[in-house]
């Protein structure tokens, strides 16, 4: 979905405040959108909620918490 895309480059911005929003917007559109329709971003989408872990923003580290516990995205 070009809308997932757009997240997904959205959470990468230099500022906190629109990575933190961006991934709690991409959250609620893979959530929204299903499995089906994510088969071919989820990979991308995991891999970005796993790297918001370590975010030196406190948000966005607790928006990722909630991305690993929306489609535990934690592979150990």
């Amino acid at each position: 979905s070009s809308s997932v895309n757009f997240l997904l480059k959205a959470s990468q911005d230099h500022a906190p405040d629109k990575r933190s929003q961006a991934l709690e917007s991409l959250i609620a559109a893979c959530q929204a959108l299903g499995e089906a329709e994510m088969k071919d971003t989820m990979t991308e989408v995991t891999n970005r909620v796993s790297e918001a872990l370590s975010d030196p923003s406190p948000e966005v580290k607790k928006v990722g918490l909630r991305g690993v516990a929306a489609f535990d995205a934690v592979n150990d």
